[in-house]
């Protein structure tokens, strides 16, 4: 079973501030960009393009597969788990990104501590991906509530 904690802040200034080691980034196939966070982070990180277009397998065999992308801060896994940003979400391809992720760390013999980003408009159901996560083994998950840092009532 995993370890899972959940924070709520700037999903990408969490990653550079070392929170996690490993982030991942649910992206589609084809790099159709119509979502804001891609976008951000892609902006952020424009290695994570390069890295895709290097990817050797064509688009629709990429479901359920990632690619890495190293940078200054850690690791970014694209997790392949859409076919197009119009499409639904693919929570077998989730599940098989995410046992490649556990074997990887079972045969290392460590734990490997990831950071799993939600935002507000995704079209996926929370507490199915929560339900997801609790099923793998030796990984140490973060889920992240992305939120830009908009300040609440009572805090400064």
């Amino acid at each position: 079973m995993p370890i899972i904690k959940q924070i709520k802040q700037d999903a990408i200034e969490a990653f550079k501030q070392g929170n996690s080691g490993v982030f991942i980034h649910n992206f589609n196939s084809v790099k159709d960009l119509k979502n804001s966070f891609s976008e951000e982070l892609i902006k952020e990180f424009p290695d994570i393009i390069q890295v895709d277009n290097e990817f050797p397998l064509p688009a629709l065999y990429r479901l359920g597969d990632y690619s890495v992308v190293l940078t200054e801060y850690g690791t970014i896994l694209n997790f392949y788990t859409e076919l197009t940003s119009d499409s639904s979400y693919e929570y077998s391809a989730l599940k098989s990104c995410l046992k490649k992720l556990s074997m990887e760390a079972i045969r290392s013999g460590s734990y490997v501590e990831v950071m799993f980003p939600i935002t507000e408009n995704s079209k996926y159901n929370v507490d199915t991906i929560k339900k997801i996560l609790n099923f793998q083994e030796h990984l140490l998950i973060t889920v992240v509530t992305h939120d830009k840092g908009q300040v609440s009532m009572g805090e400064e």
